[in-house]
């Protein structure tokens, strides 16, 4: 995936997927301690697998200044 961002977009992106991983590591933390789970496993899954994206993401965003 190639992104064309100027500074501030990027500037802008890079704090929304700060905000999305603090909420995804939130939802994630209070499943671990909810009897029943909040998140299905297979909904787990998927928030574990966008988190590693957002994560990437965010790096190749940082990086790249």
């Amino acid at each position: 995936m190639q992104l064309e961002l100027n500074e501030e977009e990027a500037e802008m992106l890079l704090d929304i997927l700060k905000l999305a991983m603090n909420e995804m590591s939130s939802m994630n933390s209070l499943n671990r301690f909810k009897k029943p789970p909040l998140l299905t496993e297979e909904e787990s899954n998927v928030l574990h697998e966008s988190m590693r994206f957002c994560g990437s993401l965010m790096k190749k965003i940082y990086y790249r200044k």
